[in-house]
This record gives C-alpha cells, structure tokens and sequence, in this order.
C-alpha cells in the first residue's frame, strides 16, 4: 500500500512559486483530512518540517463573489516559532501543491480497493 509520504516525495514541485518551493523542500507530508462544516470546507495537512510536527488548517467558504479563505497553523508546542511565514495567497498555494499529493495518493488508493 502507497503511503501519503511516498506520493508526496515523488511529486515535482520544480514549478511552484520560490517562497512555496523552498518549503515543499523541507517538509514531508504525513496525513491529510478533509472536513465540511455547512458551507465551509477544510483541509488539514499534517505535516513535518525541519524535524516537527505541525498541521496547517486550510479553510474556505465558497460564495458568489468568489472564496474566502482563511488558514490555522498548529504548532507542537505554545511556544515554538512559526516555521515560515507566508502570505494568504502563497498558503493558498501551499495548500494547492500539496493537494496534488494529496489527489494522486486517492488515485492509488482507489485502485487497490
């Protein structure tokens, strides 16, 4: 069975923006979970990165005049730093590179059901 880490390293994030790259290049994907709340939808990406363990909440909501998002970054402990600080629109892409992962582990999981 293919793991989320496997999918994740050999993904090729060459392409993404170099803020986003630099910190594809640190971190290792261990789990993702999908929520909906009503109208808004979640991704938690759980993840490594230069040695902890973080999870980086992707929220949005859908509506006519486009999407809202908005982001939580948990760290192992109240007091350690945030490991890179980003722009809203760079943790959207963020968000967007490792869903490629993401979409590509579901693809094998499906085909080994």
């Amino acid at each position: 069975m293919t793991t989320l880490l496997e999918v994740y390293n050999q993904t090729d994030y060459s392409n993404s923006r170099p803020a986003v790259r630099d910190i594809l290049e640190d971190l290792q994907l261990l789990n993702f979970k999908r929520d909906r709340d009503g109208k808004i939808q979640s991704f938690h990406f759980h993840f490594s990165y230069k040695g902890k363990e973080y999870t980086l909440q992707h929220y949005f909501l859908f509506h006519w005049q486009g999407i809202d998002n908005w982001f939580k970054l948990k760290k192992p402990s109240f007091f350690s730093l945030l490991p890179f600080q980003l722009k809203d629109d760079d943790l959207c892409k963020l968000s967007e590179e490792l869903m490629r992962a993401v979409n590509k582990w579901n693809q094998t999981q499906h085909k080994i059901s």
